[in-house]
């Protein structure tokens, strides 16, 4: 009964991933089978995971890669299973103090060290001014570092 204003900011963070979506989408073979449609979505995104209580661990964010996105969610490939509950996702087109909350549905392993995490969007919310340049700092130390490359 009093369930509508989280519905509402659930609603809203589909909208935006769906927004997202419509502006990088990649036309697939053969999508009629999908309940949803999705679109291939190979983009680095910022992961802030949440602690118990609720609150954004900005000190052990990190840059992830999406796999793919629909407006009921995303998928991440990752070299490590995600333990928590709930992280914050940063796209790049976000205002800086924004980032989707989003909660962890699995964290599959695919084998050979990588993990196929599924995300579902809860609702958008505000970091404070120092947490959002906090993140900021933190990913810029890994900008700054580069693959090695191997044959």
């Amino acid at each position: 009964m009093f369930d509508f204003g989280r519905r509402k900011k659930h609603e809203d963070a589909k909208r935006i991933l769906q927004r997202h979506m419509d502006r990088f989408f990649m036309k697939q073979i053969d999508d009629k089978d999908r309940k949803y449609k999705r679109s291939q979505f190979n983009q680095v995104v910022t992961i802030i995971p949440f602690d118990r209580v609720g609150q954004l661990i900005v000190n052990d964010s990190y840059p992830g890669l999406a796999k793919d996105i629909c407006q009921n969610g995303l998928s991440l490939i990752q070299t490590l299973p995600i333990g928590v509950r709930h992280v914050g996702i940063g796209l790049p087109e976000f205002p800086s103090l924004s980032v989707m909350r989003c909660q962890v549905q699995h964290s599959s392993n695919l084998g050979y060290g990588f993990y196929q995490i599924g995300l579902q969007p809860i609702e958008l919310i505000n970091m404070e001014a120092y947490q959002a340049k906090e993140l900021q700092e933190r990913m810029s130390r890994f900008a700054e570092i580069s693959a090695p490359a191997t044959l």
